[in-house]
């Protein structure tokens, strides 16, 4: 890349998706990049790769069988990112080579896909540092928002501006009293469709999350990593593929979403409660209630010391009584 603009952040997290364009003609997307390069190099995933791997047709997960669970299953320290083996984020751009090969003086190099910044509003700072050295080794950099959550809404109607190729868009994972959001940019949109990123988020596959448009409120050169800092805006669809090259999402469409109420009495006798929805999906779903709970309890309690906690919690499926 060149421009007075990359020399100021180089490749930045939150750029992922970014169009790239030869002679008029779309041909893929900003994705990869060197860590700790010294000049504003990237890779591009092409764009055939993008649409095909989804013209496939999206493959609806099986719903599993039901067993039986002990509370140690549900413990919230038994949730990590680990549990996605098939995420790849450090390839080595060279995994093998003969002794003379000309290659041999970049051996140790990597191309990595662009770090996805995922912003936490309503939120401690304390909180997501919990997480932090597990998402940024699944490719996420935690970044921590302007503000307070966001609100709760109905899906807006797309037109013609919607999400089009270069704008920012947000997958969102949780809204109301908190939010918490990744960041890219759209590739492409044709229709209805919305192709992005250029690499997976959590490479969840088939998955149903709220596709959110956003504006970007600065992008903040750092020596380590710049980034995008992007505030989410009207829900217009739902993320239903994340793979190998990329989201892929439908406007018009209305994701599922789990209300979520977390009610604390401390030890003085007061209440708070927090209200906010929760994306479905079998991954991000502990990690977003774990981000509520514990921000709600440092929040009206002391943080450092021993503390006695008492939890009772309760699920509420519709149409079934309590």
């Amino acid at each position: 890349m060149s421009g007075e603009n990359a020399m100021r952040t180089f490749v930045f997290a939150g750029m992922s998706g970014s169009p790239v364009y030869i002679d008029g003609k779309i041909v893929g997307a900003i994705s990869y990049s060197f860590p700790f390069a010294k000049e504003p190099i990237c890779g591009i995933t092409p764009i055939e790769q993008m649409i095909s791997l989804f013209e496939k047709g999206p493959a609806k997960k099986a719903a599993a069988e039901a067993r039986t669970v002990s509370v140690d299953d549900l413990r919230a320290d038994r949730w990590s990112v680990g549990r996605l083996a098939s995420i790849a984020v450090d390839q080595p751009l060279i995994s093998g080579m003969s002794a003379n090969s000309a290659l041999a003086q970049v051996a140790g190099q990597r191309l990595q896909r662009i770090a996805t910044p995922l912003t936490f509003a309503g939120v401690s700072q304390s909180t997501p540092d919990l997480f932090t050295p597990e998402l940024t080794r699944a490719g996420i950099m935690p970044v921590a928002a302007l503000g307070g959550g966001s609100k709760l809404g109905t899906i807006k109607k797309a037109d013609a501006a919607t999400l089009v190729g270069g704008t920012s868009v947000v997958v969102q994972l949780a809204r109301g009293d908190i939010s918490i959001g990744a960041a890219g940019t759209v590739t492409l949109r044709d229709g209805d469709k919305i192709y992005a990123f250029g690499h997976p988020f959590f490479s969840l596959g088939s998955t149903d999350l709220p596709m959110n448009e956003s504006h970007v409120v600065d992008v903040v050169p750092n020596a380590n990593n710049s980034f995008k800092l992007a505030v989410p805006d009207a829900m217009v669809g739902s993320l239903t593929q994340d793979r190998a090259t990329g989201i892929f999402g439908k406007l018009g469409q209305t994701p599922r979403m789990i209300p979520v109420k977390i009610k604390v009495t401390n030890s003085r006798g007061s209440d708070q409660e927090i209200k906010f929805e929760s994306a479905v999906d079998d991954f991000p779903t502990p990690l977003i209630i774990n981000i509520g709970v514990q921000n709600t309890i440092q929040a009206n309690e002391r943080g450092i010391g021993e503390t006695t906690i008492e939890v009772q919690g309760e699920i509420r499926v519709r149409g079934e009584e309590a």
